[in-house]
């Protein structure tokens, strides 16, 4: 998860002057009688990500684009990137 992630890149990102690595946790879901992180649970069964359900994730990452440029980052030097577990 995001701990693994700090884990991993934090040695390379303290190495280079003003970089922050932001790294969220999920929030934990239900899904048959299971807790997972997931940023989206599937609808009637099927993992459909559409605007409603994409909206709340979206809204997360626009308000920590926001809150860095209120530190002071400029914008065109936030650069935001994902990794997924896949599946299959």
């Amino acid at each position: 998860g995001g701990q693994y992630l700090r884990d991993m890149f934090q040695p390379v990102v303290a190495q280079v002057s003003g970089l922050r690595l932001l790294v969220p946790n999920a929030p934990e879901e239900q899904l048959q009688g299971q807790s997972i992180p997931s940023w989206f649970l599937p609808t009637n069964g099927q993992w459909i990500v559409d605007d409603t359900v994409a909206k709340p994730a979206a809204a997360y990452v626009h308000s920590m684009v926001r809150r860095e440029i209120a530190r002071g980052v400029q914008p065109r030097r936030i650069f935001i990137g994902g990794v997924a577990p896949g599946g299959g």
